[in-house]
């Protein structure tokens, strides 16, 4: 694990050598292009929960887009994100050079994570970041108010133990967004009344495929229905789910949000060794 926080910014950087995952804007750059745009969408990302004063545990930061527009909502951040020093979750296909695969990680999360400083230190964020795996999260750090896993768990090899280091440090509520399939939720809840009861129990796709050697950073496709299991075994049992769209590469891609209150069970930041990795 290690610990960064205001102040420690190379602030050497420069544009060149970042990767911007989010389009933001920020001073002296202006707008700076990336991937995803969620300008004008990030309250329905965010399930329009309420962050005012408010502690907040974010898992994936990529280059703070949401870190920052939650701070200026009066938050308190602490970001959890891979270093280049920590594995990525890749998908170990035989026969292909794992290790490069990784080597290539390492370099892509360098840029993201000076991405994120960079755009830290031109608007002055007091944002934390400690750098972890998602399943090795210090449970001494919390607790927080509100934990924010934003379209990374289906990049994870495991994401129910994800959740679960998370909501163990989590009082108040979680917020869960990831992508939307032609999964309908409207057409699910048709079949429940049609279908027996083992077959309404709620999935979740493998997308690796080894025919192809693609995709090498995606394990799962969750929908929602998954999600609201997942966070009622955890605790939080009280959930909404809404529909979005949002921008990627200039195309408006489907999403879902699932905000979780917590109804059962007190944080302990203690997992049994069973569940570790």
């Amino acid at each position: 694990m290690k610990v960064a926080a205001h102040g420690q910014t190379d602030t050497g950087t420069e544009l060149k050598d970042c990767f911007f995952y989010h389009t933001m804007e920020i001073p002296a750059y202006g707008v700076v292009p990336g991937l995803w745009d969620l300008r004008g969408g990030t309250a329905d990302y965010l399930g329009r929960v309420n962050f005012s004063g408010k502690r907040v545990l974010e898992f994936g930061p990529a280059n703070g887009f949401l870190t920052f527009e939650m701070e200026a909502l009066g938050a308190n951040i602490v970001c959890c994100e891979l270093s280049e020093d920590q594995p990525w979750d890749v998908v170990p296909y035989a026969g292909i050079d794992v290790q490069r695969e990784l080597a290539a990680r390492r370099e892509h999360l360098r840029r993201l994570n000076n991405a994120f400083w960079l755009a830290h230190e031109l608007l002055d964020s007091e944002a934390t970041v400690i750098y972890s795996r998602a399943y090795d999260f210090p449970s001494d750090v919390g607790p927080f108010d509100i934990a924010l896993f934003g379209s990374i768990l289906l990049h994870l090899r495991d994401p129910f133990l994800a959740l679960q280091r998370g909501l163990a440090v989590t009082t108040e509520t979680v917020i869960v967004t990831d992508m939307r399939t032609r999964y309908d939720l409207r057409f699910a809840q048709a079949l429940k009344g049609l279908l027996p009861r083992k077959l309404r129990r709620p999935g979740m796709h493998f997308i690796p495929d080894y025919g192809t050697g693609f995709p090498r950073d995606t394990w799962w496709r969750l929908n929602p229905e998954i999600v609201v299991q997942f966070l009622g075994i955890l605790g939080f049992e009280e959930t909404t789910v809404t529909c979005h769209t949002q921008l990627f590469k200039g195309r408006r891609l489907p999403l879902f949000t699932v905000v979780g209150r917590r109804t059962k069970g007190l944080p302990t930041g203690e997992i049994r060794a069973s569940c570790e990795p």
